[in-house]
């Protein structure tokens, strides 16, 4: 099967904030409950080891008052998808391969040197959503560097 890539559309801020206007509520909210103590008062200000926590925190909380699966699983998200943008210069987009349509975020490598992929793109949603059920707790710090290094190049 030959593997297909395309960035259908790029999103504009204004476009992913009303389309992700509940998963950014949720991602506060579960800021709120397991790191209270950060005061996280702007969303720029959570990084990956918050991230990281929130979800270990949310994953071992035993209440029955703990936010839904799929609620949480959107709003850490959401999370992680800004942090790729701030940190990676990643993009929003609407993006289609081999087996559909998809929100992701997308770092376009078009103008590097030829041995760096021409894009390198992660669905934050699906990222989380595969990692549920992980023991590790450091799943944001590790997509980060993994990401980090497939921009750059550095597999190793």
């Amino acid at each position: 099967m030959d593997l297909k890539f395309e960035v259908l559309k790029e999103w504009s801020l204004a476009e992913l904030e009303e389309a992700l206007a509940e998963s950014k509520s949720n991602l506060s909210k579960l800021c709120r409950r397991y790191v209270p103590e950060k005061r996280l008062t702007d969303e720029s200000m959570i990084d990956e080891i918050v991230l990281d926590l929130v979800r270990a925190s949310w994953r071992w909380d035993s209440r029955k008052s703990k936010m839904s699966r799929w609620r949480a699983s959107q709003a850490l998200g959401y999370g992680f998808g800004r942090l790729l943008e701030r940190n990676l210069g990643m993009r929003w987009s609407l993006t289609r391969d081999n087996w559909g349509d998809c929100t992701a975020l997308v770092h376009h490598n078009v103008d590097s040197p030829y041995d760096l992929p021409e894009h390198v793109s992660m669905d934050p949603f699906n990222y989380v959503k595969k990692r549920e059920t992980v023991e590790n707790v450091e799943v944001f710090q590790d997509g980060l560097v993994s990401l980090r290094r497939m921009i750059s190049g550095r597999n190793a």
